[in-house]
């Protein structure tokens, strides 16, 4: 059987909920900046101006569809012209963040895929940090990227170096926020 709320038992949760909530925003906690179009929903993301879709479409492709090429692997014509059609419905239906890896060959499709509405897109790369490597992803998606990042096992003389190179980039506008990715807890904190 449900348990009866007594109205005693309602206000004593609202008011633990109500301080609670207080003692988050005091301690530096802010509730997320999001709206909503149609059907999909847009939060900021840190302290950037970037609002990206709380879906995004990934990098990952389909490994049968894939053929090997000098730097890696290509996506056979099927294959990219899937995936074309996939990266449209999304956009069509409100996805926003568009996250390109440079394996397989996929930063001048998915430049082609976003070109006529680049301005309404994020574009987010992953890829080895270098001043001639940024330059090539400006280049590709249209003079700028979105959100830049590196991938870091561990924070070392390396890693610092390529924050250096992105904060670079972000200072001339090549770059408008940088991420790291990590799979290792210990890294991240």
């Amino acid at each position: 059987t449900p348990s009866l709320v007594t109205r005693r038992n309602f206000l004593a949760g609202s008011a633990a909920g109500l301080l609670a909530s207080q003692l988050r925003l005091s301690a530096g906690f802010q509730k997320a900046i999001e709206y909503r179009r149609g059907g999909m929903t847009y939060r900021r993301l840190g302290q950037t101006d970037l609002y990206p879709s709380l879906l995004a479409f990934g990098s990952h492709t389909d490994p049968a569809d894939r053929v090997k090429a000098p730097n890696g692997t290509v996506l056979t014509p099927g294959g990219q012209a899937r995936r074309d059609r996939i990266i449209a419905h999304a956009l069509d239906l409100g996805v926003n963040l568009l996250d390109v890896y440079s394996s397989e060959g996929q930063w001048e499709p998915a430049a082609r895929s976003v070109k006529a509405r680049r301005d309404q897109i994020l574009v987010s790369v992953a890829h080895d940090v270098s001043a001639p490597d940024i330059d090539r992803a400006c280049r590709v998606f249209g003079g700028h990227v979105d959100l830049y990042r590196f991938h870091a096992a561990e924070i070392d003389g390396q890693a610092l170096e390529n924050w250096d190179v992105l904060r670079k980039a972000k200072e001339v506008g090549k770059v408008r926020a940088i991420g790291i990715a990590s799979h290792i807890e210990r890294t991240m904190c």
